[in-house]
C-alpha cells in the first residue's frame, strides 16, 4: 500500500544485505559490473556464487557519468549493481543518465540491482529520483529498499526488494533461509511506514544538520563531498 505495488512484486528480507545475497543467488549472473567506491556487500554476494566481478572506477569526484554507458556497451556483463544515492559517497545518479543506463541494460540483457536504501532521505533533492513509479517499464530491475536507515532501526533488520518480474520475486523468496523476517520487525515496519509525521520531521532535520556538519568539517580542513544521504564522505 505504501508504494502502490502488489505483494507479488515485493520480497522481504533480514535487512537489505539479505535481499542482496538472495537476489544474486536467484539471478545467478556470470559477470557483474560494480561502479566503485561501493557498498561491499554487492561484491561479497557475487563472490559467494563464483561470479566474475569487474570494478568500474567512477570518475572523480566519484560520480557516475556517461562513460559507464561505453563500459556496458563493450563488456560482456549480465549483472549491474547501482546505488542511488551512492554508498559511501552520497552522490546521486542524474535521472536522465539512470534511464539511459536502465534502457541499455534491457537491450544487453543485463539485470540491474538498483539500491535505493538511502533514496527516501533524498525526496527533496532535485538530482535524485526513485525508479519505483516506473518499475513496470523495467522488469529487469530490482529496486532495493531498507527501513533500517530512515527510521534508525538497524538492529531489527528489515529490507525488501521490488521487481515487476513476479516470477523472479518468487524465485528470490525461495532462496536463503525460510522465515527471514521476524515478527517484531514486521510489526515495526507497519508502524514506521504509517508515521508520516516522523518522516517529515526527519527530512527537515537532515536538511539542516547535514550542511551544518559539512561546513564544520570543511572549516577543519577536510575535503567534503556533497551528499544526498544521511552521511558525508570526506577526505
Amino acid at each position: 500500500e505504501f508504494h502502490g505495488k502488489t505483494p507479488e512484486q515485493i520480497v522481504c528480507g533480514n535487512g537489505g544485505a539479505d535481499v542482496i545475497f538472495r537476489t544474486v543467488r536467484a539471478v545467478s549472473p556470470s559477470h557483474a559490473l560494480i561502479p566503485v567506491p561501493a557498498f561491499s556487500e554487492y561484491a561479497a554476494a557475487l563472490a559467494e556464487i563464483g561470479c566474475r566481478v569487474t570494478y568500474w572506477k567512477m570518475p572523480f569526484p566519484y560520480q557516475l557519468d556517461e562513460t559507464i554507458l561505453k563500459a556496458l556497451e563493450c563488456g560482456s556483463y549480465d549483472f549491474l549493481a547501482l546505488c542511488n544515492p551512492n554508498n559511501p559517497t552520497g552522490t546521486g545518479i542524474a535521472p536522465e543518465l539512470l534511464e539511459r543506463i536502465l534502457c541499455l541494460a534491457a537491450e544487453k540483457h543485463i539485470f540491474v540491482l538498483l539500491d535505493e536504501c538511502f533514496c527516501d532521505m533524498a525526496e527533496t533533492e532535485p538530482g535524485i529520483r526513485s525508479m519505483l513509479p516506473c518499475l513496470e517499464q523495467y522488469p529487469h530491475v530490482l529496486v532495493l529498499k531498507s527501513l533500517t536507515k530512515l527510521y534508525a532501526i538497524p538492529g531489527l533488520r528489515l529490507g525488501y526488494g521490488l521487481c515487476a518480474d513476479t516470477e523472479l520475486v518468487e524465485k528470490i523468496r525461495q532462496t536463503g533461509q525460510p522465515w527471514p523476517v521476524n515478527t517484531l520487525a514486521a510489526e515495526a515496519a507497519c508502524a514506521v511506514l504509517n508515521d508520516k509525521a516522523y518522516q517529515m520531521q526527519f527530512r527537515e532535520f537532515l536538511q539542516q544538520a547535514r550542511p551544518d556538519l559539512q561546513r564544520g568539517l570543511t572549516r577543519l580542513g577536510f575535503q567534503v563531498w556533497d551528499s544526498h544521504a544521511n552521511f558525508l564522505f570526506f577526505r
